[in-house]
């Protein structure tokens, strides 16, 4: 992965989990440093997978609302290949 790939979806954040799933498909779990309220606290999960997201695109963002301090991010291998992010709490997502 180039820098300037990284420094464009992460400039601004904080890095708070990451997780590895192949030499080409890698999650990181950010969070903006200029969160002035904790109520109102957006969570970037950013995708890095050049083979899957295609249309020219290697990093793909999400965000996600009302998540619980602090949410994990995780893989999971064969049969499944996905990643699964959850909070302290009861919410959870899995996706391909």
């Amino acid at each position: 992965m180039k820098r300037s790939e990284w420094d464009k979806f992460l400039k601004g954040f904080y890095i708070v989990d990451c997780a590895v799933r192949s030499h080409r498909v890698a999650y990181v779990l950010a969070v903006q440093n200029d969160t002035q309220e904790e109520g109102n606290v957006v969570w970037h999960l950013i995708s890095w997978a050049p083979d899957v997201i295609g249309n020219g695109r290697s990093i793909a963002r999400s965000e996600f609302f009302n998540l619980r301090p602090v949410p994990r991010i995780a893989v999971e291998f064969t049969p499944d290949e996905r990643y699964v992010l959850c909070d302290t709490g009861t919410y959870g997502w899995k996706a391909r």
